[in-house]
């Protein structure tokens, strides 16, 4: 099992950055088929359809949601995960990176 250590960069009272290590679950009756969660994370269809054609997956792991469902995540913050080898961390990284290019204003 994987474990969303935090978005860095949330402030402390004292201004120290500081690292959520619980984050609040995502509901349980949470759709997390690679369809559902594309959509919810406005990553293009195309991608989305590449998953599950070219690297069969059909779904995420629950801590793979909740790590992109993290406040912040979404707006560019930084992540830090840890998950063992073969464990889903790239699939994270390739969603967010589809995300930012097909949401990004400027030419990449």
């Amino acid at each position: 099992t994987a474990l969303p250590l935090g978005v860095a960069g949330e402030a402390s009272p004292d201004s120290q950055p500081l690292a959520r290590s619980c984050p609040p679950a995502p509901p349980q009756e949470l759709d997390l088929s690679i369809e559902a969660m594309g959509r919810r994370l406005g990553v293009p269809a195309p991608v989305v359809d590449a998953c599950r054609a070219e690297l069969r997956v059909t779904a995420l792991h629950r801590w793979q949601a909740e790590c992109l469902l993290l406040r912040g995540v979404l707006e560019g913050r930084s992540l830090v995960y840890s998950s063992p080898t073969s464990g889903g961390k790239s699939l994270v990284a390739w969603l967010l990176v589809a995300r930012m290019l097909a949401t990004r204003k400027k030419k990449a």
